[in-house]
């Protein structure tokens, strides 16, 4: 069985990353990005953005499914794998100042989305469930009461077990949240420690699981495979754990060493042999999980349509109109209670008809074609703002064309930039190295076969 164990040594340089990856196309595919780029956007442009959205949606030209996700970044702690946007708060009146900004940006938009009911709220970062039960509860009543969501609107929450407690159930109750992504990563102790995660057990994370399901929440766990210092009997021992526990939903990642980790900022990288090693130990998991009653989550990971994300490091994609993102915090802390500013670009349905194919290939290795189909109203394959650079890819042996859509073949790994749009290509080479990786599969998402398939998400980069 391949090990983990000694496969990372110190470098002079950080982790190397490709000049463009697939995660920076825009609308991108969820709520965190690595860079900043795109221009300087007014508040007034962004509420246009979603005006028009409306519109489209109002004439059938884009899909309903509108989404709302809030960037919360504290965290008790920095793990050392870590990729996404979060700060170790310096006092409790910075996370109080930054809810303030959270609630004024929101009822900032109240009249920009006022007719397009929300299918999902997600709230994510970070750790949400560091953050009191009272903040959380602010934070969803001013939602609520900006935002029309419908009845049967999927509203989760990220947690972490060191840090869920009680009261935080309450309150998700009292709003409607129906499931949780609880981020256990790994019950090592050892890989813990070398990470830098404090307050978290193996009791810890069986206690906080045990509290989500006599609540009624859907629970759905998270695990980390490849981390330093693991093993693949370590991570297939999680999984065997995990999988006790009868969870509703669980996740598989891959470690990322992206830059912004801990582990490429102090000049650390993986060795030779890593991915094939972790990619093993990831198929060794899934012939676990399929044996236990599980099977691919129904339509995989993807967020909705539009998402209107909020607060420092969320990024937004109002369909057919427009993408921004606010600039992440990069560890530093959160300004006052004003809303963050805005970089981007407009969007037309053919940057989106781009992007959902890239978006696709890149997190899930295929495009469905009658997905594509109802989104944008022709075959893939017809599609000719990109038919020719498709027949083109087939052609190179990249990509191939099946029944049920398009699918990227092992050799069209690292192809997908012949997709994008010129004028966007000329803007990532402008914005200086990406901070990205570029196609990977980095997460397989799993359901219980007996339970109902969930809707969609406003979630995480795969």
């Amino acid at each position: 069985m391949s090990s983990f164990r000694g496969e990372t040594r110190p470098a002079a340089a950080g982790f190397p990353a490709d000049s463009v990856s697939d995660e920076d196309y825009p609308p991108l595919d969820g709520p965190y990005q690595n860079r900043t780029y795109g221009r300087a956007l007014s508040r007034e442009r962004v509420e246009g953005f979603w005006r028009r959205t409306a519109a489209l949606v109002r004439r059938g030209a884009a899909p309903p499914d509108v989404g709302l996700y809030a960037h919360w970044p504290f965290c008790p702690c920095a793990c050392g794998y870590c990729y996404c946007d979060f700060r170790v708060p310096g006092s409790s009146r910075e996370a109080a100042s930054y809810l303030a900004a959270l609630e004024r940006e929101l009822e900032s938009f109240r009249g920009a989305l006022r007719g397009l009911a929300l299918r999902s709220v997600m709230v994510a970062g970070g750790t949400p469930t560091s953050a009191s039960p009272g903040q959380l509860d602010a934070l969803l009543r001013r939602a609520r009461s900006c935002f029309e969501v419908r009845p049967d609107a999927d509203i989760s929450v990220e947690a972490s077990p060191g840090t869920l407690s009680a009261g935080h159930l309450e309150v998700f109750r009292r709003h409607g949240v129906g499931r949780l992504d609880l981020g256990v990563d790994s019950l090592d102790p050892k890989v813990l420690a070398a990470a830098g995660r404090r307050g978290q057990t193996a009791a810890v994370a069986a206690a906080a699981c045990r509290l989500v399901l006599s609540a009624g929440v859907r629970l759905d766990v998270g695990l980390l495979c490849g981390l330093p210092g693991q093993s693949a009997a370590s991570f297939l021992k999680d999984v065997r754990w995990a999988l006790g526990l009868r969870p509703a939903g669980l996740r598989l990642y891959r470690f990322d060493p992206r830059p912004q980790t801990d582990f490429s900022r102090e000049g650390a990288r993986l060795a030779p042999g890593w991915a094939a090693g972790t990619a093993r130990c990831m198929e060794e998991a899934d012939a676990v999980v399929t044996a236990a009653g599980y099977g691919p989550q129904a339509g995989g990971w993807r967020v909705p349509a539009s998402v209107l994300g909020v607060g420092w490091g969320a990024k937004s994609r109002a369909f057919g109109a427009g993408w921004y993102q606010h600039p992440n915090l990069e560890r530093r802390p959160a300004p006052g209670p004003g809303m963050p500013p805005f970089r981007g670009m407009p969007l037309t349905l053919e940057d989106e008809a781009r992007a959902f194919v890239i978006g696709g290939l890149a997190t899930a290795g295929r495009v469905g074609g009658e997905a594509f189909r109802e989104m944008f109203g022709t075959d893939l394959g017809a599609y000719a703002p990109l038919s020719a650079a498709l027949r083109s890819l087939e052609a190179r042996g990249a990509v191939s064309f099946d029944g049920e859509g398009l699918r990227l073949l092992e050799k069209g790994r690292g192809a997908l930039q012949r997709l994008y749009h010129p004028g966007v290509l000329k803007l990532l080479a402008r914005s200086g190295p990406s901070a990205g990786t570029a196609s990977q599969t980095l997460c397989r998402v799993y359901e219980r076969c007996d339970c109902p398939h969930s809707r969609l998400v406003a979630g995480e980069e795969a």
